[in-house]
């Protein structure tokens, strides 16, 4: 299913990606992800990987609390 949402999303997570990637206030950050031993191999420098990265973690307490409340509903109306 992400996959082929994947496909849409790309142009909008490439810009984000872009954008937090050139933000001279995380350079040192960067710096220092990259020089861990597995840093390159995260794939953080990708912008498409960096931009797909912060949509999901903008999109993670949404999802969380709709399928929390979803499934809170779903045992009151099996009881009907």
């Amino acid at each position: 299913m992400f996959t082929c949402a994947a496909a849409w999303t790309d142009p909008f997570a490439h810009k984000l990606g872009l954008f937090a990637l050139t933000a001279p206030t995380l350079q040192a950050n960067y710096a220092t992800v990259f020089s861990l031993p597995l840093g390159p191999w995260f794939g953080f420098h990708n912008t498409v990987v960096s931009g797909s990265l912060l949509m999901g973690l903008y999109a993670a307490y949404p999802v969380h609390w709709l399928v929390q409340t979803i499934c809170a509903v779903i045992p009151r109306r099996a009881a009907r």
